[in-house]
């Protein structure tokens, strides 16, 4: 039986502080893109999940942030593994909507999509 390595909840309480601090520093309708551009752009986040999940950040809206996970490997296309994944984050995630909040965002929510290899969902988690 393979043992496979699970992102550590550091990894995206990292990745959950850099939406933080960009969605708390930018100004104008844009805050959100900005958000995502970070994430999207950051080798560190890809690094730490190379083999594992491809990740990107999407928007929704002016007030939804969508976090993908594309599993690379079959034995994390599970709801079971997406689940342990999202519970990790559930604290941070929840921060992020209370900040954005803060940041005069309306409605804010995080969604976490969790994704097969294929593409397909599998899991889906919001904080709202």
């Amino acid at each position: 039986m393979k043992i496979l390595k699970i992102p550590s909840k550091t990894v995206l309480l990292i990745m959950l502080s850099v939406a933080l601090a960009i969605v708390l520093t930018a100004c104008g309708g844009n805050q959100l893109d900005k958000f995502v551009d970070e994430i999207n752009s950051g080798e560190a986040i890809h690094a730490e999940f190379e083999g594992l999940y491809k990740v990107h950040a999407e928007t929704r809206g002016n007030s939804t942030i969508i976090l993908v996970f594309q599993a690379e490997l079959e034995e994390l296309a599970t709801p079971e593994v997406s689940q342990i994944v999202s519970d990790e984050a559930a604290s941070e995630s929840r921060a992020a909507v209370e900040e954005m909040r803060n940041a005069g965002i309306s409605e804010p929510s995080v969604i976490l999509e969790f994704l097969d290899k294929s593409g397909n969902l599998i899991y889906v988690r919001q904080f709202s």
